[in-house]
C-alpha cells in the first residue's frame, strides 16, 4: 500500500479545521500522513491541531505570497519526504471516508492521468439560506461539466486534488511548484499539468464537501478572484491543444455577451416582443436541462427541485457571473491586484 501525503494549507480555519482532521483519521486508507500547513494564523487553529494525534504542523516564515507562498514552503521543506501520491486540499473540506481509497485506485488503474479531482459537493449548515441553494445546485453543475469534459477537465481544484508525486516532480524543475503571481494557483498548476500531456482526472466516487460562502458579498469576492485569477493564469499559455478550450470559451462568452446587448437594444429601438415561440423553446430545453444537471446536486429535496425547474439558479448565476466576467476582465486588463485571504 502506497504512502499518500495529505497537506492541508490552513489560514484562521479554527473553525472547521477539527472536522477535516477528522475526516481523514477516518480513511479506510490507512497508510497516510497528514501535514498541515500553518500560514499567518492569529486564532486558535495550531492549539486545536496540537490536541490532534497523527497530524504534522508546518509554520510559515514570513511568507507574502498567499496561499501559493504558503505551499512552495512546505514542498521546498518536504517533498523529498512525501508518498507516492501526494494529496491538497483546502482546510474547510470534509472527506467521505473512502475518499483517499477511491482516488489511489482511479490513480493506479489510470496512468495517463497526472491527477484526480473529487466531487464538488457542499457542506450542509444548520439554516440554508438563498446563496447555499444557489451554490448546492451550482457545484452539481461543477460536476457536470467534469463528467462532460473527463480527461479534460478544467481545473483539479484546491478541495481535494491528489497528484501523483513524479508529475509535481516534473512541475518543481520550473522552481516553484506553485506560481505565487496567480491567485487561482490551483488553475495555474493544472494548466501546467496539462502542458506536460497528462490527462486531468475526475471520479464522482471520492466525495469531498466543502464550506461555501454565505453572503452574496463572500459569494462576490470569490467569485472575482476566481475569474481574474484564472485569466492572469491562461494568459501565460500560449494557444494549444491543451488550453484551446479554455481560451475559446472567452472567445464564446464575448460573443454571447454581444450578441444579447444587441438583441436588447433592438428590442427597445424597434420595439421586438421578447416573448415568442423562440423564447418559450429555450426556456423549455433550460428546463429539460436543469433537470437532468440535477442529479449531480449534493443535498436533494422536492423544494430544491422545484427551485431548480423555476430556473432561479441558472437566471441569478447567468446575470451573476456575466458581471462578474466583466469585472474580471477589467481587473486583468488594467492589472488590478486581488487578495487571497
Amino acid at each position: 500500500m502506497k504512502r499518500v501525503t495529505i497537506v492541508l494549507p490552513a489560514h484562521n480555519e479554527e473553525k472547521i479545521i477539527k472536522q477535516a482532521v477528522e475526516s481523514l483519521l477516518r480513511q479506510s486508507y490507512w497508510n497516510i500522513e497528514i501535514i498541515c500547513c500553518l500560514d499567518n494564523c492569529t486564532d486558535n487553529t495550531e492549539n486545536i491541531l496540537k490536541r490532534i494525534s497523527r497530524v504534522k504542523m508546518f509554520k510559515t516564515v514570513n511568507n507574502v505570497n498567499k496561499k501559493a507562498g504558503a505551499l512552495n514552503q512546505l514542498f521546498n521543506y518536504y517533498f523529498d519526504k512525501m508518498g507516492k501520491y501526494i494529496l491538497v486540499m483546502d482546510a474547510d473540506t470534509i472527506l467521505h471516508h473512502k475518499a483517499i481509497e477511491e482516488a489511489v485506485r482511479f490513480l493506479k488503474k489510470h496512468n495517463e492521468y497526472g491527477v484526480v479531482c473529487s466531487k464538488a459537493g457542499v457542506i450542509t449548515p444548520e439554516k440554508k439560506s438563498f446563496m447555499w441553494h444557489i451554490q448546492n445546485i451550482e457545484y452539481g453543475r461543477f460536476d457536470t461539466d467534469r463528467v462532460e469534459t473527463q480527461g479534460f477537465c478544467m481545473v483539479a481544484h484546491g478541495m481535494f486534488s491528489m497528484y501523483r508525486r513524479e508529475v509535481l516532480e516534473k512541475v518543481k524543475v520550473r522552481g516553484d511548484i506553485y506560481d505565487v503571481n496567480c491567485i487561482t494557483e490551483d488553475y495555474e498548476l493544472t494548466l501546467a499539468v496539462k502542458c506536460m500531456g497528462y490527462r486531468i482526472g475526475n471520479n464522482l466516487r471520492i466525495k469531498a464537501y466543502t464550506d461555501v460562502p454565505r453572503s452574496i458579498k463572500e459569494y462576490w469576492v470569490q467569485r472575482i478572484r476566481w475569474m481574474t485569477g484564472g485569466l492572469h493564469a491562461l494568459s501565460k499559455y500560449s494557444f494549444n491543444r491543451y488550453t484551446a478550450r479554455d481560451k475559446l470559451g472567452h472567445v464564446l462568452f464575448l460573443i454571447l455577451f454581444f450578441t444579447q446587448i444587441f438583441l436588447l437594444s433592438n428590442t427597445i429601438i424597434n420595439k421586438w416582443s421578447p416573448f415568442g415561440m423562440g423564447i418559450l423553446v429555450v426556456l423549455g430545453l433550460s428546463v429539460i436541462n436543469s433537470y437532468l444537471r440535477y442529479k449531480y446536486v449534493t443535498c436533494k429535496s422536492f423544494k430544491i427541485l422545484l427551485f431548480t425547474l423555476l430556473l432561479v439558479p441558472d437566471i441569478f448565476i447567468s446575470w451573476f457571473q456575466t458581471i462578474v466576467m466583466l469585472k474580471a476582465y477589467i481587473n486583468h486588463i488594467f492589472k488590478i491586484n486581488l487578495n487571497w485571504r
